[in-house]
């Protein structure tokens, strides 16, 4: 994710293409479900059905596979870039947002790269 403030690149880690749903709750906001495009350890760009407050802190839960009771990681993170996608892209997800992590999920980077390579295995791309 690159937070566009005074141009520099802030992410760490590479990003992947990962695929994977999430729920997004901003504050005491009713929470959202989302499908979680590309993640690196520092953030995520997801694609929701609804913006969400750009600075506001935000709680995240990731559902790594499709099980609702399988593997998950809770981080919390602050949306940096809401951006409406465009009517070619948009269908059931109308906004593409960019997520920072409070702190960054390094004990995951297996796990990120794990899941884009299989993506990449089976021919999904950016």
């Amino acid at each position: 994710m690159s937070d566009k403030g005074e141009g520099s690149e802030r992410r760490v880690g590479e990003r992947c293409l990962v695929c994977v749903t999430a729920e997004v709750r901003p504050g005491e906001a009713d929470e959202q479900v989302a499908v979680l495009h590309d993640m690196s350890v520092s953030g995520v760009y997801l694609h929701a059905q609804a913006p969400l407050p750009v600075g506001e802190p935000l709680a995240l839960t990731i559902r790594w596979t499709g099980d609702p009771d399988g593997p998950m990681e809770q981080t919390t993170g602050v949306a940096v870039r809401v951006d409406r996608l465009p009517r070619e892209r948009a269908d059931f997800w109308t906004h593409g947002i960019a997520i920072r992590f409070e702190e960054p999920l390094t004990h995951v980077a297996q796990q990120i790269e794990a899941l884009a390579e299989r993506l990449k295995r089976a021919g999904v791309s950016f």
